[in-house]
């Protein structure tokens, strides 16, 4: 599981830069090279914050496929939670991943429902 969420950012990260900037003048290929480890530790970041959050066993399924993106080490979480204490420890174990500057949260409460 855990290689099927690096897979695509890595793939994006090997292709996409060089793809878009082959036609390019040179000063573009080298700004573009200066951007990418940027990138690369806030999609390393992302993917630590995921995992984290995928393998916490206090967290509810609806939890582990929340949303989260890294901007400039800025961690943005979106998604549903079933509590107020899910989203609490989501932050947290977002705030724990090394590199994490901030964390805004976009979570939804929705407490689970009961069928009778």
């Amino acid at each position: 599981m855990k290689r099927l969420m690096f897979v695509p950012a890595a793939c994006l990260l090997l292709t996409g830069c060089n793809n878009q900037m082959e036609n390019k003048p040179m000063e573009k290929k080298e700004a573009c090279n200066v951007e990418q480890p940027e990138q690369s530790a806030d999609w390393a970041i992302s993917g630590k914050v995921k995992e984290a959050i995928m393998t916490d066993s206090d967290l509810s399924a609806r939890a582990h496929i929340m949303s989260v993106s890294t901007t400039d080490g800025v961690v943005t979480l979106g998604g549903t939670v079933a509590s107020q204490e899910e989203a609490d420890k989501a932050i947290n174990i977002a705030k724990s991943i090394p590199g994490v500057k901030s964390v805004k949260s976009m979570l939804k409460i929705k407490p689970k429902t009961v069928k009778s």
